[in-house]
């Protein structure tokens, strides 16, 4: 809630990563998190999307189920409805036929190939949108089953978003962590910066569960 506040106070971005052990409250977080904002009166948008824990061809799946939501896209639209929802979301946009070959992949439509700095920049900037006109927050769940490419695109962000009125959240199992070193050294040195809050959360004590 503290990180909402700063997000509308400076509409700049804030990022926070939820970090325990399976079933121990990450998603109840997020569920209580988003009734907060629903019985207030202030207009803050919410997408998300969850990594999955198998299948093949999800390597940017979460993002993919994001992009889906702030276009209003089903899994009973066929192409040529995903097509048009597309077009609509993206209309008047100086950049709109570059975000629109950027986004079709990740929407299963066909698209030119493009480099990964160039998707990820086209990525950031649908992201800014989604917090166009009024604030907005991401997240991204079950980060200790994303891909790597998914996790480099969060890294990303995290360096890059710029000038928009977001918070970016993502939650996660202790195991993503201890078995990237490399990922804790780089998050922590992000907490130390101030970009970004990390919650560890703990069992709760014999007391608290009788209160």
């Amino acid at each position: 809630k503290g990180r909402l506040k700063k997000v509308r106070a400076s509409t700049q971005p804030q990022f926070a990563l939820l970090v325990g052990e399976a079933g121990i409250g990450k998603s109840r977080l997020l569920f209580e998190f988003l009734r907060h904002i629903d019985s207030r009166p202030a207009i803050v948008r919410w997408r998300q999307g969850r990594c999955p824990a198998y299948g093949d061809g999800l390597t940017f799946w979460p993002l993919g189920e994001i992009v889906k939501e702030q276009l209003g896209v089903t899994d009973s639209d066929n192409v040529a409805a995903i097509e048009v929802k597309l077009a609509r979301a993206l209309a008047g946009e100086d950049d709109g036929e570059w975000l629109t070959a950027r986004l079709r992949p990740l929407l299963s439509l066909k698209s030119p190939a493009a480099s990964r700095d160039e998707n990820f920049a086209a990525w950031r900037r649908f992201v800014e949108l989604v917090a166009v006109d009024s604030p907005a927050v991401v997240v991204f769940e079950d980060l200790h089953w994303a891909s790597e490419a998914t996790l480099a695109f969060l890294e990303y962000l995290l360096a890059e978003l710029r000038g928009a009125p977001l918070l970016v959240v993502g939650t996660s199992r202790t195991e993503l962590l201890s078995a990237r070193p490399d990922l804790d050294q780089r998050l922590s040195a992000a907490v130390g910066s101030g970009r970004i809050v990390r919650i560890d959360l703990e069992p709760l004590t014999e007391l608290e569960t009788q209160t």
